[in-house]
């Protein structure tokens, strides 16, 4: 949730040409300061009342906001594939819906703001206006695997570290390749064909 996307251009050959990083974290911090002032507006509200115009108007604020930007990432989304004439791989996040009393109130907050449903649905309308094929793939472990190796490794906050061998990467990075890999190769984990440039120190095999 560091970044709100990170496009790679990923190459059946392995390699990649290119690598973006979306975060707008102005916008981010302006929604994170009107969250706030809706707590305080709501913990002065009279007894029995849930809402105010000044709330809703916060509300609508809020919602401008994410909208602007889905509709910004999305946008670039689509322009990086038509660029490099690619089909563009999303990871499917369903389970990430916030659902209370399975997770915090501060866990649900995150997820609700999180703009990834948004991103989706405007990335699938501009893409068939350009005629761009999107497929969603399953996210589950991509954000475990190594890219290189296919090899079970682990992060610590934005580090992912191979347990294989000694190679190190943003592991929003690492788990944007993967997923373009399981798009591509569904029962294959790790790109055999990697370039020697991605600083991976020891041969890399394919993982099924």
């Amino acid at each position: 949730m560091r970044h709100l996307a990170v496009i790679t251009v990923l190459h059946r050959d392995g390699k990649i040409s290119d690598v973006e990083f979306l975060k707008y974290r102005k916008h981010l911090d302006k929604v994170r300061c009107l969250w706030k002032r809706i707590d305080y507006l709501k913990s002065i509200l009279p007894e029995g009342q849930r809402s105010s115009k000044q709330i809703r108007r916060l509300w609508r604020k809020i919602r401008r906001i994410n909208d602007w930007i889905a509709h910004n990432v999305s946008k670039r989304i689509v322009e990086i594939a038509k660029g490099n004439n690619a089909m563009i791989a999303l990871e499917d996040l369903r389970w990430s819906m916030a659902k209370r009393g399975k997770r915090s109130k501060s866990m649900n907050r995150k997820l609700s703001n999180w703009v990834h449903g948004r991103i989706a649905k405007y990335t699938l309308y501009k893409a068939n206006w350009e005629g761009i094929y999107v497929k969603f793939v399953s996210a589950r472990d991509t954000s475990k695997r190594c890219h290189v190796c296919g090899g079970v490794g682990y992060r610590k906050g934005a580090v992912f570290s191979c347990r294989e061998h000694s190679y190190t990467s943003n592991a929003d990075f690492n788990a944007s390749v993967n997923i373009g890999v399981r798009a591509m190769f569904p029962n294959v984990w790790g790109i055999v064909n990697m370039p020697a440039s991605s600083g991976c120190k020891a041969p890399c095999k394919s993982s099924k």
